[in-house]
């Protein structure tokens, strides 16, 4: 359990307690350290390389990281993209795992955890383990979801999943993605061609599913993408807001 210690830091002792405390929460707690080390990425920085030594663990304060990979062509496939709260390059610390490029989308404020730290805790702190272990059953869930719609979902399903995940709700309940991507972001996003997300969002918006313009998109029939998306998921889509 959390122990009080004479020096007054709070231990997380047991793996129990990483249930309630983030890999960061309990990384400055066993440390003994007011907080990490921040950095700031300016928007278009690429952050970590494949073939680059990986030497933190990034937790993501704000803004957007994209992850992607890249072809025999050398085309760019998009991985994923992380966001606060997310953290970046722990797989790459614990076993030989090469990482995808990933480049601040936006200015990107991180804390960053040496490997050296990092190392320390996952060998003597078993609720940072817990913590870890639960971090990587999110992901890959995330992940699995994410191939089963490239694999089993038409582009316009795709393209809703896609809506839904990039949509924040507002005060007005409206579910609003601000600022509005482009067509080809999109495409980029689901592996398609930007003339098929255009063709599909001109359809949605023409139906009165979404109000398209340069600033937003706002989804203005949340329940028909949701019903259409569990169809194909066999009622099993979990898609946040």
């Amino acid at each position: 359990m959390i122990m009080q210690q004479a020096n007054g830091h709070v231990h997380a002792g047991h793996p129990r307690d990483a249930i309630k405390l983030s890999m960061r929460d309990i990384a400055i707690t066993e440390l003994g350290i007011r907080s990490l080390a921040r950095k700031t990425y300016p928007a278009g920085t690429l952050m970590m390389n494949p073939d680059a030594e990986v030497r933190y663990v990034y937790f993501i304060v704000a803004g957007r990281v994209r992850l992607y990979r890249l072809s025999p062509t050398g085309e760019q496939i998009f991985y994923d993209e992380l966001r606060a709260g997310d953290c970046l390059s722990d797989l790459a610390l614990i076993g030989d795992h090469r990482p995808a490029f990933a480049q601040a989308v936006a200015d990107t404020t991180v804390e960053l955890l040496s490997k050296s730290d990092f190392s320390q805790l996952a060998e003597r702190c078993a609720a940072f383990n817990t913590a870890l272990v639960r971090n990587m059953s999110e992901r890959m869930v995330h992940l699995d979801q994410r191939l089963y719609e490239a694999i089993a979902l038409p582009m316009r399903v795709r393209l809703h999943a896609e809506l839904l995940r990039l949509a924040h709700r507002r005060g007005n309940g409206a579910l609003t993605i601000a600022p509005s991507p482009t067509h080809q972001e999109l495409a980029f996003r689901i592996g398609s061609q930007r003339e098929a997300v255009s063709k599909e969002l001109a359809r949605l918006s023409r139906d009165g599913v979404l109000r398209c313009s340069r600033s937003s998109i706002v989804i203005l029939q949340e329940q028909l993408i949701r019903d259409e998306i569990a169809d194909w998921m066999d009622g099993a889509a979990e898609l946040s807001a």
